[in-house]
């Protein structure tokens, strides 16, 4: 065999492959995944499919429609059963909800200490951590795919370029200091919301993005435009970047989506920045600013799961 050949040379621009790197790294995605309770020893990331993600929303669906239903309580905090005594068929309901934890769980596996049994999916709030979690475990499985599919020879391409031919877009850095980056930096502080205060928010690089197609489907009748964040995961960028900003399935229960399933902005950087799950030992996390057309608003104040029924990607 001969020698090795050399592996190739990056044509893009130093703060466009840190970028790169910072949301298309395996290690940080299979941390991702043990931080929300996963355990990727049992299902690798290389094992993770969509059709597993879809069949835990299932399970969750049905264990919404049950407390949707008053069979069980909505506020109890132990995970334990909690029946209804009347005459609605609670010992009924709790068994088909052990059932329904027992599938999700043989699904999703979790990450337990020693032999301690995970919760039953008995309350809202319980419900809710675990939509988001299969919800997060989805996201991961499309960069893992995403990724997987734009793998090349390094010898003729970078790795890095390769992650980034990957995700369809074209990522242009703002410089530092220009007339847009200090029109960005202010927007993120002045847009921080002051109960939001255990915090601050700095803008370390700034991107302009172009993803493959977008401009083709400008819808330029519709208005009430407004510039809005979007955050989430470091673990969801690829997603984002490569196939736009998703709508939870149908196989997902409205349960976990405040106004319903939908593509949520915020007119505060803070409101956005908490989705991005940041730490003192992971601080960076990522913002997109968008020019959101709104069109006519349905306004409500509290909580209303059916308030839309959105479908299909953005």
């Amino acid at each position: 065999a001969g020698p090795a050949k050399p592996k190739a040379v990056s044509r893009l621009d130093p703060r466009v492959q840190a970028f790169v790197k910072l949301i298309a790294d395996i290690r940080m995605m299979e941390r991702a995944m043990r931080e929300i309770g996963f355990d990727p020893a049992q299902m690798p990331l290389g094992k993770l499919k969509q059709s597993t993600i879809l069949k835990g929303y299932e399970a969750l669906k049905e264990i919404s429609v049950i407390l949707g239903h008053g069979g069980l309580t909505s506020s109890s905090g132990g995970g334990g059963s909690s029946t209804s005594s009347g005459g609605g068929g609670g010992g009924t309901k709790s068994q088909r909800i052990l059932e329904l934890s027992n599938t999700f769980y043989s699904i999703i596996p979790h990450a337990t200490v020693s032999r301690a049994r995970p919760p039953l999916i008995d309350n809202v709030k319980i419900l809710k951590d675990k939509i988001e979690m299969v919800e997060a475990l989805g996201e991961i499985e499309l960069a893992s795919k995403v990724l997987e599919s734009g793998s090349r020879d390094e010898s003729e391409v970078h790795p890095v370029d390769a992650k980034y031919d990957s995700l369809h877009s074209k990522i242009t850095p703002i410089q530092v200091g220009s007339e847009m980056h200090n029109f960005l930096s202010d927007y993120l502080t002045n847009t921080h919301a002051s109960t939001h205060n255990t915090y601050t928010l700095e803008l370390e690089q700034a991107f302009e993005i172009e993803r493959d197609g977008e401009a083709a489907k400008f819808k330029p009748d519709v208005g009430n435009r407004q510039l809005l964040w979007h955050g989430s995961r470091l673990t969801n960028w690829c997603g984002i970047l490569s196939t736009g900003l998703r709508i939870a399935p149908p196989e997902a229960p409205v349960t976990g989506y405040m106004f319903g399933k939908g593509v949520y902005f915020a007119d505060m950087s803070s409101k956005s920045a908490n989705y991005c799950f940041t730490s003192r030992e992971e601080p960076v996390g990522v913002l997109t600013l968008c020019e959101v057309a709104l069109g006519k608003q349905y306004q409500r104040f509290s909580a209303e799961y059916e308030a839309v029924g959105g479908s299909g990607v953005i």
